[in-house]
């Protein structure tokens, strides 16, 4: 049986109901069209990929990650925070753990990029990329910092570090990391496959997928995220970035 041959049309289901049945189904169809008038999408491909990017001597995953930081920062005016999902081969069936993709030198990159990058952009993107290279290895492996600490606790006398927990729980650096404004992941099945969409009314979400000869995203959001209706503009700007990145290592490439 084809996938077609499958949908059903809900309309042509015949099957008895009583009066909360139906006073449930309203409040669903009320619920849904609230939703979606809330929520938003946007869809975009980049037509240079991991062919382009690896002559240049370039990761394309850093790449895309400096452009959605710069992006976020020049819409909002705030560095994100940015959880970024790596599978981890050595865990049964594919589990997944996360790194965080914004770090002190993605930071200097998205610096650069802003300024129209210098001399020294090349290399400060090659540290940039060096460094998530090393945190989604560390992820791969099945080492984290969060699973990390859930380690320390079940595993060890509880009691021992029940001040690291306190401190952590008071900490709102760390609160914050652990609800990021963006949630970036690479899907090596493409885009086709699902739509996920952002969890919290002030995240967004990239569904990215990484190809020889393009990076295509799809983003979600929300309406009444805390900075606004950013969803497509930050979807623009991430391309734009990506533009001005490529022209960058095209005139300064070795």
């Amino acid at each position: 049986m084809s996938t077609k041959d499958a949908i059903i049309n809900f309309e042509e289901l015949e099957f008895e109901t009583d009066e909360y049945l139906d006073r449930d189904m309203e409040n669903a169809r009320d619920v849904f069209g609230l939703i979606k008038k809330k929520f938003r999408a946007d869809h975009r491909c980049f037509e240079l990929g991991l062919d382009h990017f690896k002559a240049l001597g370039q990761s394309t995953d850093s790449i895309f990650q400096i452009a959605v930081q710069a992006a976020y920062k020049e819409i909002t005016g705030e560095i994100p925070t940015n959880w970024n999902p790596a599978n981890t081969a050595h865990y049964l069936g594919g589990r997944l753990d996360t790194f965080r993709s914004v770090t002190a030198e993605s930071i200097e990159a998205v610096k650069s990029l802003a300024s129209g990058f210098t001399n020294s952009g090349q290399d400060i993107l090659q540290k940039s990329a060096q460094q998530h290279r090393k945190l989604a290895k560390k992820a791969n492996s099945g080492y984290a910092f969060d699973r990390f600490l859930q380690t320390l606790i079940y595993e060890n006398d509880k009691n021992h570090y029940s001040s690291i927990i306190d401190e952590l729980k008071n900490d709102t650096i760390y609160q914050k990391m652990q609800k990021p404004d963006i949630i970036a992941s690479n899907s090596s099945f493409g885009l086709d496959f699902c739509l996920m969409p952002a969890k919290s009314k002030d995240q967004v979400e990239f569904q990215y997928s990484t190809e020889k000869d393009k990076i295509s995203w799809c983003i979600t959001g929300w309406e009444n995220n805390k900075h606004g209706d950013i969803t497509n503009e930050l979807s623009r700007k991430v391309n734009e970035k990506l533009e001005k990145t490529n022209d960058f290592l095209l005139k300064n490439r070795k």
